[in-house]
Formats: C-alpha cells, structure tokens, sequence
C-alpha cells in the first residue's frame, strides 16, 4: 500500500460514517427504538477533586436506562481502574419528559494495582459493591433521532467486605452525553 491512499481511505471512512449518522438522526424515530448515548463527563468520589470519565447508555422503548462509566488513574507505582455500571427508571418531573428523576441500582467495580520499583511484583486488590442510584436528568437539545442531555447522579453505596479498599460511600458523576435513537 503506498502512503498516498491513505488519505483517500481515511477520507472515504469519515464521509460513510458522516453519511451513516446523518441518515439515522434525521430519520423519523420509531415509538418502539432503542436510544444510544456517548457520555462523557466528571466524577467526585468525596474529597471535592474530579477525575474525567467516559462511557456509554442506552435507553430501552420502556424507558428503563443503562449505563458503563470508566475511570482511573496512574501516579507513581499505582494504578487505579474503575467501573460503574448502573440501571434505572427514570420519572418524569415537573410533567415534563425534558427534566426526569432516576432511582435504580448501581454495580461498582474498582482495581487497585501497586507495583514495586526494585521488583517485578504486583499487588493487585479488586473490590466490588452494589448500591443504589440516585439523580436528575435533562434533555438539552432533542432533533429527531438525535438528543443532547445531561445528568447529576449520585451512586451510594453500603460499608461491607471491601470498606478499606473502597474509600468513599458514594461517587457523583456530572455528564453530558449525546446519543440517537435506532
């Protein structure tokens, strides 16, 4: 392959995929589709200092949302990894669909790995816990198939087993996440 057709295959790629997003967000939206979002966002885990988090929702045609969250950190010889997924029933506040409340349950799972500088040894601790999931959410901008929307969740969780490694009782997690329906 020489480096001149690089261009034109990257080129092609986006206008397919451009082609792709545009056709599904301008489309007519089914009553019975199935929303996917791209969230991105702040995490606060109780000491006042937010860490940047990326994930994924999606919304079945009942309503019920899902969502993975992914954070972590590297300093020094430790790594921290988390993941928080979650699941709930949004309800309408206000008697509108743009601002809604959401109750459900939330799974979290957080890898702490040390690695010692004159060894090759690695202690590793994985610790998981189930809490509950609290918050609002709002649609920012709805177009069609497409919508803009944001979130305030706080995600509890109980003391158990894993009370030393998991520092804090809760995460609040601020995003913004856009997505289209299918």
């Amino acid at each position: 392959m020489t480096k001149g057709k690089k261009p034109l295959k990257s080129f092609a790629a986006i206008v397919i995929a451009s082609s792709l997003l545009a056709w599904a967000a301008l489309r007519p939206q089914s009553a019975e589709a199935v929303e996917f979002r791209l969230a991105g966002g702040a995490v606060e885990e109780g000491d006042n200092r937010f860490r940047p988090t990326v994930g994924f929702e999606f919304v079945a045609p009942s309503g019920l949302l899902g969502a993975a969250m992914v954070y972590g950190r590297h300093f020094g010889p430790v790594t921290e990894q988390t993941v928080i997924f979650s699941g709930g029933q949004p309800l309408d506040l206000f008697g509108s669909t743009m601002v809604q409340g959401l109750f459900g349950v939330s799974i979290i799972s957080e890898r702490t790995a040390i690695k010692a500088s004159d060894t090759s040894v690695t202690q590793t601790d994985q610790s998981t816990n189930v809490g509950g999931l609290f918050g609002i959410r709002g649609k920012i901008f709805t177009f069609k198939a497409f919508t803009i929307a944001g979130s305030w969740e706080s995600h509890l969780y109980p003391p158990g087993f894993s009370a030393i490694f998991l520092a804090t009782g809760r995460k609040q997690l601020l995003t913004l996440n856009a997505g289209m329906s299918l």
